[in-house]
């Protein structure tokens, strides 16, 4: 007698430890799949650099976290001319870039809130491990900012006062 209550104790807790185990990993499985795939995932839009001559258009990265501006495009080989990153905050406020660990010359345009160029960084160069880098530092400050490959500014004739034009409010 006191084996079967035992025995029909022991089943019941097995289901429930079961269970319980169950729920864990899939709680663990599911916030492991939203951190690895929202955590470095860059949400892609499409701007455009209005300029006096031109509207340019540009397929960007977004990086809105403080991991994705930490990582901006570092470590990216090369980056086709109509591409780029765009650095959002979420209100204006005064930043410092590097080029720590880039692997190619960037141009990095600084916009307002009001989406005009602040200043342009033309031809920002890598910066090695073990070197001093260079920060860049716009002088007021910005709400966006937006790199590119080097010489981009300079090609397309951007220039501080030019505008930037977002497809959809970030």
């Amino acid at each position: 007698m006191m084996f079967s209550f035992f025995r029909n104790h022991w089943r019941h807790l097995t289901k429930g430890f079961i269970s319980v185990g169950i729920s864990s990993f899939l709680l663990l499985a599911i916030s492991t799949n939203i951190v690895l795939f929202n955590g470095a995932d860059y949400g892609t839009e499409v701007v455009y650099i209005k300029t006096p001559s031109a509207k340019h258009r540009l397929n960007v990265d977004v990086a809105n976290t403080p991991e994705e501006h930490a990582n901006g495009l570092m470590e990216v080989e090369a980056l086709p001319e109509d591409e780029g990153m765009l650095f959002a905050y979420t209100k204006p406020h005064l930043v410092a870039f590097w080029m720590k660990n880039m692997l190619i010359p960037l141009d990095l345009l600084f916009i307002g809130e009001d989406l005009k160029i602040k200043h342009i960084e033309y031809e920002a160069s890598p910066c090695f491990v073990n070197t001093v880098c260079p920060r860049y530092i716009p002088p007021t400050p910005v709400r966006y900012v937006l790199e590119v490959s080097g010489g981009y500014a300079k090609a397309h004739r951007v220039s501080v006062g030019d505008r930037l034009i977002l497809e959809k409010p970030l």
